[in-house]
C-alpha cells in the first residue's frame, strides 16, 4: 500500500507486490519536510514525499490505545499489543472472465 488516507503518498517506494511491509516511521527530524507536503496538497498540490522505508514481514506495535483499522478508529481500554505479518504465498488470485474491449 503506497497512501495512508485518500492519497497521501508518504513514500513512493511502497511496493504492494514484493512480500513486506514497507513502514514509515515520521521523526521530529521529518516535521518541516511532512508540515510542507500536507500544506502543498491541502492547497491541492501534486508534489511527491518519499520518507525512508523500513522494510519487514513482521511488525508490532506495542503501547496501542488507538488504531485506525479500514477507515475506523478503534479505541481499546488499556494499552495493546498489535502483530502483523505477511505470509508470502498465503492468497492465491484467480484470474477472473476476459473482458471484452
Amino acid at each position: 500500500m503506497s497512501s495512508a488516507g485518500p492519497n497521501l503518498v508518504l513514500s513512493d517506494e511502497a511496493n504492494p507486490r514484493d512480500t513486506w511491509f514497507s513502514v514509515i516511521i515520521a521523526t521530529e527530524a521529518h516535521r518541516g519536510v511532512l508540515d510542507d507536503y500536507l500544506v502543498h496538497r491541502i492547497s491541492g498540490g501534486e508534489r511527491p514525499l518519499s520518507l525512508p522505508p523500513l522494510h519487514a514481514r513482521h511488525v508490532e506495535l506495542r503501547g496501542a490505545t488507538a488504531l485506525h483499522v479500514d477507515d475506523q478508529l478503534l479505541h481499546t481500554h488499556s494499552p495493546q499489543t498489535v502483530s502483523i505479518a505477511i505470509e508470502p504465498g498465503a492468497l492465491e488470485f484467480l484470474p477472473g472472465p476476459e473482458q471484452d474491449a
